[in-house]
């Protein structure tokens, strides 16, 4: 299925309960919700650089990195941003542990930087 609205898709979650996909672009730095059948429930900007996106079952919520906006933006089930969490730098990956909370590997230095130290940080949503 296209999914003309992410341009520069380059992520996508899923929720089992629902079917409902969450799909992260960093073009267009939205996160586009689609239905089990492919149709778009909700399209919602999330800042500059949409670049990695998870579900939470625990919270049933959304989180989305945006690299260049280095923030975590934090959205409902149905695609309403509800936060846009500050982050260090550049955010890059998310990852969900079945407790709820929630990891995000941020890159720090510049391009061609050999040391180019990274940081992980656990962000504890509201349940």
């Amino acid at each position: 299925m296209k999914v003309p609205e992410a341009q520069g898709a380059t992520d996508i979650a899923r929720d089992p309960a629902t079917g409902r996909l969450y799909v992260a672009s960093q073009e267009t730095n939205n996160v586009v919700v689609l239905d089990a059948n492919g149709r778009v429930l909700a399209d919602t900007y999330i800042g500059a650089g949409g670049i990695s996106v998870v579900w939470d079952a625990v919270t049933s919520q959304v989180f989305a990195a945006t690299r260049a906006g280095g923030t975590v933006a934090v959205l409902n089930k149905d695609g309403k941003l509800v936060a846009n969490i500050p982050m260090d730098d550049t955010p890059n990956h998310l990852a969900v542990a079945p407790d709820g909370a929630v990891y995000l590997v941020s890159m720090y230095g510049t391009v061609g930087d050999k040391a180019q130290t990274g940081s992980v940080t656990k962000i504890t949503p509201s349940k």
